[in-house]
């Protein structure tokens, strides 16, 4: 059930239940009301009767006297007349079904008839009996109750239609957020909700229409990063092929002729020693560069020994590569425990950013120290210390990055790798000399029955 039916149906049985009660309280004052007027009209007129029959005791036109005053109060409410000795069927008899059935209902006790002596000359000859009627006051309280609950209906219908229209008109702007929200689960990011309606009905459309621009800006950021992360593979398949093309041709092409001057010595009809000592030489020296090749491009698919050794003794490797370099500047390397339980995809990330910039700091920026660190930070006491982030920095006392200097392939794919795993790379200025790049890349831990093990998320 929508929310407007849930209110409007909440509004009319609160509107009939007030009705209710006020037509109950109505009713249950009208007994007290009901017995103190009967009560106070009988007294009056026992009052006026009995001054009235002392009057024309004498009289000696009692009998019509008696009959003469009785009619002119017979019509007064509250109270019936009658003589005894006619009985209770002479009074005039004004009944209504309803009005004693509610006075039975409400138990009202409209008290005991009073007596009255009919004399003459001193003399009793009958007695004139007022006996209360409470149908009278029940038939009075009725008419009222039926007026106010005739203006009450008019006044709560009143009340229920403007109440409604109010809910409707608050109500509007839900039904454009709902249509919004059924867009945006649809993919449609691009919808506006008009900020209308009550201030918290407004805000929160606000929000929607902020949240539908962040999710439409994070789509877009996500189509180029998937255009720029195909660019770059169509990139690196072109430099491979490049390479295989280069480097390894030659050597094959040099391989081929060896073999078939290899073959044309055996062939004769004296064998040139010597010369197949030099041509087999050759060969060797051709297959070791081939492989050497081979294990650069390799190198380039997928850092060698990551699997095998972990992120810490891959990083230590590749470190140890360029210490042993002659004239090498000194290159420190500070890895934090763990860092070896990483997701395989975050591993791959750190270790490309490191050697990006390590590379970069040795070839460019004429450093002499480089200090390398990968920390986890922003650890949450909450979740015993779960580390939120990884933090890897490559910091050199090098020229300094220039501001105007064009990002190259390198550093691109750097940045694409760390954005798409939904963090954040610096590279910048340190002070007045070198050089600070700074990847910042999220955490989640994952539990498993064999081990525990980080996975990267994107926030």
């Amino acid at each position: 059930m929508s929310i407007r039916a849930r209110l409007t149906i909440a509004l009319g049985l609160l509107l009939l239940a007030t009705i209710i009660a006020m037509i109950s309280a109505l009713l249950f004052d009208a007994r007290h009301r009901v017995e103190t007027e009967v009560s106070s009209s009988v007294q009056t007129a026992a009052t006026l009767l009995e001054s009235s029959l002392a009057a024309i005791e004498h009289d000696p036109n009692h009998d019509a006297r008696v009959r003469q005053l009785m009619s002119r109060l017979q019509d007064l409410r509250h109270f019936r007349l009658y003589l005894q000795s006619e009985g209770r069927d002479s009074a005039q008899q004004k009944t209504s079904g309803s009005a004693d059935a509610l006075a039975s209902l409400f138990a009202v006790d409209p008290g005991e008839p009073v007596r009255l002596d009919v004399r003459t000359n001193g003399r009793v000859i009958d007695t004139l009996v007022i006996e209360p009627a409470r149908n009278d006051e029940f038939l009075e309280v009725l008419e009222t109750i039926r007026r106010l609950a005739f203006y009450a209906v008019g006044l709560a219908a009143a009340a229920f239609t403007i109440t409604t229209w109010l809910i409707n008109r608050s109500l509007a702007p839900v039904h454009a957020l709902d249509a919004a929200m059924h867009e945006m689960e649809a993919g449609n990011y691009d919808v506006g909700v008009p900020q209308n309606g009550p201030p918290e009905i407004a805000r929160i459309c606000s929000q929607l229409n902020t949240l539908a621009q962040t999710l439409q800006r994070s789509r877009a950021e996500n189509q180029r990063l998937s255009t720029e992360m195909v660019r770059i593979q169509d990139e690196e398949r072109r430099d491979i092929a490049r390479d295989l093309h280069d480097e390894l041709g030659p050597f094959l092409f040099a391989i081929r002729a060896t073999g078939t001057a290899l073959n044309t010595q055996i062939a004769a009809e004296t064998i040139d020693r010597p010369r197949i000592q030099i041509l087999t030489g050759d060969m060797n020296s051709h297959v070791q560069s081939l492989q050497e090749t081979n294990r650069r491009v390799l190198h380039q698919l997928s850092p060698v020994g990551l699997t095998e050794l972990g992120l810490s003794n891959a990083l230590l490797s590749n470190v140890g590569l360029w210490r042993r370099q002659p004239d090498m500047c000194t290159i420190t390397l500070e890895t934090a425990d763990g860092i070896d339980a990483l997701d395989t995809t975050i591993a791959t990330t750190i270790y490309r950013v490191v050697q990006e910039g390590l590379t970069n700091a040795v070839r460019h920026a004429d450093a002499s120290l480089v200090a390398i660190t990968v920390q986890f930070a922003d650890c949450v006491p909450a979740q015993s210390g779960a580390p939120r982030s990884i933090v890897v920095t490559v910091l050199d006392d090098g020229e300094g990055v220039a501001d105007e200097i064009q990002p190259g392939f390198g550093l691109k794919g750097m940045r694409e790798r760390v954005i798409a795993l939904g963090g954040t790379l610096r590279v910048e200025r340190e002070g007045n000399r070198g050089t600070r790049v700074e990847a910042r890349i999220p955490l989640v831990v994952s539990d498993s029955s064999d081990n525990q093990h980080w996975e990267y998320f994107s926030p």
